[in-house]
């Protein structure tokens, strides 16, 4: 048997949520709704979730999100600065003497700046999450990168969505 690697928790991440985000239905009853006139569009206010994994003792920041990006249909993909270049953080993570984040405005004002890559428009809501282990995350996300597209699910546990893709990343983070 392997010996499960030892971490310790002193990274941080940051949880993210785009309420005002709009994606296209793919399920076949969007499309009948549709073309009976049920619904005006098939577009839904579902929204967008995204995590920021932020490495303490350097300060790096990496932003990871999942959703149907240039994928095959009914299938999504996890993107970072690795798949997405355009998705890198050149903003330091600052922390004052007792650990505590100094400079999170400025980091979510850069996450503003590059809404068009994030699909992060509109109101913005954030939780830090401490105590977390940023190789560890990272293990889980790259496990999934490697997977390739994965099934996309609006509800259930047979795929992901983003929120899903966030809730797991956590919790394999800690």
């Amino acid at each position: 048997m392997g010996t499960k690697q030892k971490y310790t928790y002193n990274d941080l991440a940051i949880a993210i949520g785009f309420p005002d985000n709009w994606a296209k239905g793919e399920k076949l009853r969007d499309r009948i709704f549709y073309s009976l006139k049920i619904t005006y569009t098939q577009y839904y206010k579902v929204g967008h979730a995204a995590l920021l994994l932020i490495r303490k003792e350097t300060g790096d920041i990496e932003y990871f999100d999942y959703g149907r990006y240039i994928a095959p249909s009914k299938k999504g993909r996890v993107r970072s600065k690795e798949t997405d270049p355009k998705l890198s953080i050149p903003v330091k993570a600052e922390f004052d003497t007792e650990g505590n984040l100094n400079n999170l405005f400025e980091i979510m004002h850069y996450l503003a700046s590059i809404a068009d890559d994030t699909h992060g428009h509109g109101r913005t809501y954030f939780s830090v999450c401490k105590n977390i282990n940023f190789d560890a995350g990272k293990e889980y996300i790259n496990s999934l990168i490697d997977k390739g597209p994965i099934k996309y699910v609006t509800y259930g546990i047979s795929g992901m969505n983003c929120s899903s893709f966030v809730t797991k990343t956590l919790i394999n983070s800690v």
